[in-house]
């Protein structure tokens, strides 16, 4: 049996990173007869008896036997075994919503994962008096930064966050997640979205779920856009 980490799932399909390679997995039946369900971050012991070398497929093969505890869940974006979250709003447009922002906060505190706000496009005309926003939060024990990911305004502050970790980003669509990822971790491409003038929001750009390598080490979660957590 080899431990692993499932980075990615597709159709069925999911891979799962080792030390030094990726499988191309099944899981077993008994899963279902569980009600149990493989998630992205789960860590898994895979058996690779007779599967190394297929010719069938680019990866290596192998099946799920067992998934090890989970210290974390969430359904939206559905990953497991998060370290920490990337709250991230704009201080302009869209326009930031402290309801919401709690929100996130509460379910991240549910579930135990570490917290940090991050205030992107602060080179942009303000919609909120987010120094003193800064000032409530942080008096309230979070980390919270501002930037400009345009301006590359504190991005390295990010960079030291991910550093190691298995983090994700979460906000509302149009306020910047996927510019910052891009702009900290050059080897990731990720598609970024135009704002919508008329409504001023931001239109979707992500359209799947996978776990993605930083040069540093850790993973950051791609996932599809999203304005809220969900838990069981």
């Amino acid at each position: 049996m080899v431990k692993g980490k499932i980075i990615k799932g597709i159709a069925g399909f999911y891979y799962v990173q080792t030390d030094d390679k990726i499988y191309e997995c099944k899981a077993r039946g008994k899963f279902r007869k569980d009600q149990l369900t493989p998630l992205i971050g789960d860590y898994v012991e895979i058996n690779t008896t007779n599967y190394e070398g297929s010719l069938k497929s680019d990866f290596l093969q192998g099946t799920i036997e067992e998934i090890l505890e989970r210290k974390n869940k969430l359904i939206r974006p559905p990953v497991a075994n998060i370290d920490q979250g990337l709250i991230v709003f704009s201080v302009s447009y869209p326009k930031l919503h402290v309801d919401l922002l709690d929100k996130f906060l509460l379910i991240m505190e549910k579930e135990k994962i570490e917290a940090h706000i991050i205030l992107n496009k602060i080179d942009e005309q303000n919609t909120i008096d987010y120094k003193q926003l800064i000032k409530t939060y942080s008096s309230a024990g979070y980390n919270i930064l501002d930037i400009s990911a345009v301006q590359n305004i504190n991005l390295n502050k990010i960079k030291l966050l991910l550093n190691n970790k298995t983090s994700f980003f979460a906000g509302p669509s149009g306020v910047g997640k996927s510019t910052i990822l891009n702009q900290v971790q050059k080897n990731l491409v990720l598609e970024t979205g135009v704002m919508s003038e008329k409504i001023k929001r931001g239109k979707h750009t992500t359209r799947h779920v996978e776990l993605m390598p930083l040069i540093e080490g850790g993973y950051v979660v791609d996932t599809p856009g999203f304005t809220s957590l969900q838990l069981d």
